[in-house]
């Protein structure tokens, strides 16, 4: 399902929140993007639900419980609808916590009325998906109350070509970062067996549940960016100073904890194999210190839109991983799955800040040595 959301979502998670942000006074124009985002979502909605099916009617897995796989897709629908990237680019990220806390109340309060015994757990799948729904229906009416900004059917489905196109390039780099996310456990559970794929597992959501506080911080800081990058270079550098800087240095700290701890954290979680576990998780830990320093790259590429760069440095950092995770992998098993890891998001955080450094410098030559 997480996969299919990729699809869904396509790129407008980035593409269209620089939009909102320098043009969240523009009525019109954000009644026409909020429209073509609707209806495009729609339409990327109906390929999903036909791959599902050819997966309920061919899978073995998915076609022995057929109505319970049907009825978890709801959350892709409610995913699909819920415009968070318009509350992002109005940077009322507020509002987006109050439709999540009603979706998960809803969500319980069904729950509570409705399983009452083990047979009943197809429920939990609906009432979850309905939850999402009810969430999402909340927030297209609060939005049509709150700003004004309603769906124009006319306007939704003569821009949905537009948005395929402009948006494809983010679609290739959400697709790359879905690929890049999976396909260390993939490779490794290709050559070594279930307990060492488990143990490295529990390493890699440990080091992910990091990598969430750094999604969490773009998230909540990229709309301001897209209008500082456009306010000269001074305001963007003394953003990073006192925004950054002290966010950089906490996860430089979260991350020196768990390494410190990660012999008791170990024994917590499993009694076999302890001292492989602890390796893992020392390894992975640095992660997410270096994908933190390229958080400057990363924002500033997205909000002065070289979109097609940004597609290719992700593409290339997802090819590289699956070639340096075979090959390590083979030969050194899930340490070699580690370091090839670690390694790519080196070359990642290289690869980006080349990027800026290539795409700034012929326009600060121009400021500092204009034609005459």
């Amino acid at each position: 399902m997480i996969n299919l959301s990729v699809i869904t979502d396509y790129g407008f998670n980035i593409s269209t929140i620089s939009h909102v942000s320098l043009n969240r006074d523009n009525k019109p124009f954000l009644i026409q993007l909020y429209s073509e985002v609707f209806f495009t979502k729609l339409l990327l909605f109906l390929p999903c639900l036909f791959v599902l099916l050819l997966f309920i009617l061919f899978v073995p897995k998915c076609s022995g419980h057929p109505y319970i796989t049907l009825c978890s897709f709801m959350i892709v629908i409610g995913n699909t609808l819920l415009p968070i990237w318009l509350f992002q680019g109005m940077e009322q990220m507020k509002f987006t916590t109050v439709f999540t806390l009603t979706s998960r109340l809803v969500f319980a309060l069904l729950t509570v009325f409705i399983v009452h015994k083990p047979q009943d757990f197809f429920w939990v799948m609906i009432l979850q998906g309905i939850g999402g729904v009810v969430a999402t229906l909340a927030a297209i009416c609060f939005i049509k109350v709150k700003w004004g900004i309603g769906i124009n059917i006319a306007t939704g489905i003569n821009g949905i070509k537009k948005q395929l196109k402009e948006s494809w390039h983010y679609f290739i780099s959400n697709a790359s970062i879905a690929l890049y996310t999976n396909t260390s456990v993939i490779v490794l559970g290709l050559f070594a067996p279930d307990k060492i794929v488990g143990l490295y597992s529990i390493a890699e959501k440990i080091m992910q549940t990091i990598r969430v506080l750094l999604s969490v911080y773009i998230q909540a800081v990229y709309a301001h960016v897209c209008l500082l990058v456009y306010q000269g270079k001074e305001n963007i550098i003394l953003f990073f100073k006192k925004m950054y800087l002290p966010f950089l240095i906490a996860i430089i700290c979260l991350s020196i904890f768990v390494f410190t701890l990660a012999p008791f954290i170990a024994s917590l979680l499993t009694k076999e194999n302890k001292n492989e576990l602890v390796i893992y998780i020392r390894i992975l830990i640095f992660v997410p210190p270096i994908v933190c320093m390229n958080i400057p790259f990363n924002l500033i590429i997205l909000a002065k839109n070289w979109k097609s760069e940004y597609a290719r440095v992700l593409l290339f950092a997802a090819i590289l991983l699956l070639v340096t995770s075979l090959s390590s992998t083979y030969y050194f098993g899930a340490l070699g799955t580690c370091f090839s890891m670690l390694f790519v998001e080196v070359v990642a955080t290289a690869l980006l800040c080349r990027l800026v450094y290539n795409k700034i410098k012929p326009l600060t030559n121009n400021v500092l040595n204009p034609k005459q």
